[in-house]
């Protein structure tokens, strides 16, 4: 560790109070139970990452469709992802929920192995990075799995003891980890120049979304950073006392910046959230 830091741009970033007084634990006397934990955070937030960039994807396009189309925008639309039986993933969007059931308006399907976040980050003329992309607009009733997703939307934001750390309208995603209906509601920001560090919330629901079970903020304080500087650190570190090592937001944080994490957290341990040969992964430091 004395070797690495000296050479990072490190921007700190306390997210909490100070970790516990427990840090002389060395890496090997973490138990079964944090490691699991660790894994299990590491797989949702590569998850939550995923589905966020599918979701930004299949809006743009959505969106660009209805204006090709000349069709005004609605006032509110929901979505869902489903992951479809070929291993590919479909997005669509709800309207009218509140009106007979409501309906599901545009489908934008996603192929087994696309990358939505490589198609985001894309050139212009680089088409290749969304190939296997497609949207198809045609009404048809919303699934009960759609429906649910629209029903959890509404039951996170109404919670009247959630915390947003800005104005815009907040993301939101569900998954199914582990036998349960996991959601998250995910602060936003409109301003390109700006970069959401902190504010995000994890839900347990029931499974058709309409009652939380309940509710872990995954931050202390808000941090909204200046893009420009944030970006041109090599390495971004926080510390929680929410979870023993790191939880999914900063694996979330890592993915979207593309630049490791170090996390101290509530058992002391220093730890860096990486990806390795293309795979997030995460690692205790000495």
């Amino acid at each position: 560790m004395r070797s690495i830091l000296p050479l990072l741009l490190t921007l700190m970033l306390i997210a909490c109070a100070t970790p516990s007084a427990r840090q002389d634990l060395a890496p090997k006397d973490l138990d079964s139970s944090a490691r699991a934990a660790a894994d299990a955070a590491l797989n949702r937030g590569t998850t939550l990452f995923f589905y966020d960039r599918l979701a930004w994807v299949a809006s743009d396009i959505y969106q660009g469709e209805l204006e090709r189309a000349q069709v005004p925008p609605p006032q509110s639309v929901d979505w869902a992802i489903t992951r479809l039986p070929d291993g590919g993933h479909l997005v669509s969007f709800l309207l009218d929920l509140e009106d007979a059931g409501g309906f599901v308006d545009g489908e934008v399907r996603f192929a087994p192995g696309v990358d939505p976040d490589a198609c985001i980050r894309a050139a212009d003329d680089d088409r290749a990075a969304c190939e296997g992309i497609t949207i198809a607009r045609g009404v048809r009733p919303p699934t009960e799995h759609e429906r649910s997703w629209a029903v959890a939307r509404r039951t996170m934001l109404r919670d009247p003891q959630l915390r947003l750390c800005t104005e815009a309208p907040p993301n939101f995603t569900v998954i199914e980890d582990q036998g349960e209906t996991v959601g998250y509601v995910l602060s936003a920001t409109l301003e390109r120049s700006k970069l959401v560090m902190s504010g995000h919330t994890r839900y347990r629901l029931s499974a058709d979304g309409s009652e939380i079970l309940e509710r872990q903020p995954l931050f202390e304080t808000c941090m909204v950073a200046d893009r420009e500087k944030s970006t041109a650190a090599v390495a971004l570190m926080l510390s929680s006392n929410s979870s023993d090592l790191f939880n999914e937001s900063h694996v979330f944080l890592m993915l979207d910046q593309r630049q490791p994490v170090f996390v101290i957290g509530r058992l002391g341990h220093k730890v860096l959230i990486e990806t390795d040969e293309g795979r997030p992964s995460w690692k205790t430091l000495e």
